[in-house]
């Protein structure tokens, strides 16, 4: 049988897709165990996220489970793609690690996405899935083509963005000022002050 190749994929997530496939099946570990043909304490280090099954395994259990091996792996593919907004997401942990090893210069594009806010990497993952939704290529035989994808996008809409950052000292003068609840007059008054102040 030939190996398959896997891309980025949460462990803890796929234990709990096969834990759910066995409990459909009213069984304990070691019973669902028998059926792939493998020990109750496989099914447990698979189950707690703590090791991947092999294919073979994989192919049992989806067999059983009246799925696909990569629905197991991936989960929904939408959702899957999705968590690539979320910066402490092993699925973006994992793909972040993968391109910034093959290019020191995505380290930086990395820095300024974790830096956006949650809407605007949001905005840059659903294009990402809307895209590929749009062509019908929303499957997971296209996910290496989506996370090179996912990476233009990104370095396009990032690059759209002139994100300036206040530095922390300005940030907290900002806090203060917030604090007085000035009204519109008085915060166009301050906006003027300190235009007069740059110019100066």
């Amino acid at each position: 049988m030939k190996e398959h190749k896997y891309y980025f994929f949460d462990k803890s997530a796929i234990g709990k897709r096969i834990k759910a496939i066995r409990e459909n099946f009213d069984c304990t570990m070691e019973q669902f165990g028998q059926l792939i043909g493998t020990t109750k304490v496989a099914v447990y280090n698979w189950e707690t996220g703590k090791r991947f099954p092999s294919d073979d395994s994989l192919e049992w259990i989806a067999l059983l489970g009246k799925t696909t091996v990569e629905w197991i792996v991936y989960g929904d593919i939408e959702e899957y793609i999705l968590s690539l907004s979320i910066i402490d997401s092993s699925i973006y942990t994992q793909l972040k690690s993968f391109y910034t090893n093959h290019c020191a210069n995505n380290v930086s594009l990395f820095e300024r996405y974790e830096k956006a806010t949650t809407e605007t990497r949001t905005d840059i993952v659903k294009q990402v899935v809307n895209d590929y939704a749009r062509r019908n290529l929303l499957i997971y035989s296209q996910l290496k083509h989506v996370f090179d994808s996912f990476m233009l996008t990104m370095e396009d809409a990032l690059s759209k963005q002139d994100i300036v950052e206040l530095p922390d000292d300005l940030k907290s003068s900002l806090s203060k000022i917030k604090k007085k609840s000035l009204s519109h007059k008085g915060i166009d008054s301050l906006l003027k002050s300190i235009r007069n102040y740059l110019e100066n």
